[in-house]
């Protein structure tokens, strides 16, 4: 029986897959998009079950055509090295999480034919989304919600299943020309 290398695992579409050295080969959009899917945004602690895939494809449709696939995979990496919820990644002390990450995303990136720089409109949209997020899904108090949040999008969020969420970010994905 053959081991696994340190920091490899096998993803959904049985690609053996390297966290700490990854390469463009081994990143697929269905294990992207599974991953993603099963995924509860802020670590869990939602009203009911709302998945990253989901997340993904709302700040997709607040972008422009040109930052579309940038927005459907800003949170990518997550599907490799699942979430740090944000006040804890930020921190000192999860450096090294962060140094991985950003690897993966270039690796990601560059398979997907994007610049590293994630664009200034995606990160505008994925705070929007957020704002919306926090007041659709999950019980934060408002007077423990930072004040420098962007105002929601007028349309209420509904979580859908995972595989649901996985249909919608892969026909996103098809709408951009990636398969």
């Amino acid at each position: 029986m053959t081991k696994l290398k340190v920091g490899s695992f096998f993803t959904y579409s049985g690609t053996q897959f390297d966290a700490l050295s990854p390469k463009a080969k081994d990143v697929h959009l269905v294990d992207i998009a599974h991953a993603l899917s099963n995924i509860c945004r802020f670590n869990g602690h939602t009203t009911e079950f709302y998945s990253v895939a989901q997340h993904s494809v709302y700040v997709m449709k607040c972008c422009s055509y040109d930052n579309k696939l940038h927005a459907l995979l800003h949170d990518a990496s997550e599907a490799y090295l699942s979430d740090i919820i944000s006040p804890l990644k930020k921190t000192e002390e999860f450096n090294f999480y962060r140094e991985i990450e950003d690897n993966l995303m270039d690796t990601i990136y560059k398979k997907f034919g994007l610049q590293k720089k994630m664009p200034q409109e995606v990160k505008l949209s994925d705070s929007i989304v957020l704002s919306t997020e926090i007041r659709d899904v999950t019980n934060i108090p408002k007077n423990y919600i930072k004040t420098d949040l962007e105002e929601p999008l007028d349309i209420k969020i509904i979580p859908v299943t995972p595989r649901d969420a996985n249909l919608l970010f892969l026909e996103a994905s098809h709408e951009l020309g990636i398969h």
